[in-house]
């Protein structure tokens, strides 16, 4: 499965498993609510993002963030198969702060990068496709909500910097009725 995040000579996307909690999660999971479903992709972000690398031997780390903009995508997770499609797109903008030379890069994320056999296990959603598996929490799910958070850590060479990229990243999708 492409990844979701971007940065300057980068160009790929993240998706990896997250485990941790964050205390700004509001998040409640509704028993009786299914994933089932068309869901509208209504807000994607970033918290906690770091962008750390040495310059000139020094370890420094900068602030990152990602952000969305220009939501037009729709999935449907279907059941009996499993399975998860979409179409349409979103834009992800990431920046890092105070990195010299580093500016914001805007990426089309396309619906086809979020399709694939879906599992649940307790709150974690694993999308699967072909040989590659990405993992969420699921942080809401009601009848009107899914919001699911993915935490990454990343090995990337960015401009002429080797460094590690981390964040957790939020999917916010509003059910379609």
């Amino acid at each position: 499965m492409k990844r979701f995040f971007l940065l300057p000579t980068l160009i790929i996307t993240l998706f990896i498993t997250s485990c941790s909690s964050d205390d700004n999660d509001d998040g409640t999971i509704d028993g009786s609510a299914t994933l089932a479903g068309s869901w509208n992709l209504t807000e994607f972000y970033s918290e906690d993002g770091s962008f750390s690398t040495t310059i000139l031997n020094i370890p420094v780390n900068f602030p990152m963030s990602i952000t969305g903009k220009d939501y037009d995508l729709r999935i449907d997770i279907g059941e009996n198969p499993n399975m998860v499609t979409g179409e349409g797109s979103y834009v992800t903008v990431a920046s890092v702060d105070g990195l010299p030379d580093a500016e914001p890069v805007e990426t089309t994320i396309n619906a086809s990068e979020l399709e694939g056999k879906w599992s649940k296990n307790g709150n974690m959603l694993t999308v699967s496709q072909e040989s590659e598996e990405t993992v969420f929490e699921i942080v809401t799910l009601n009848d009107t909500e899914l919001r699911l958070k993915q935490s990454f850590s990343e090995e990337a060479d960015i401009l002429e910097y080797s460094a590690t990229l981390e964040a957790d990243q939020y999917f916010v999708f509003t059910r379609v009725q």
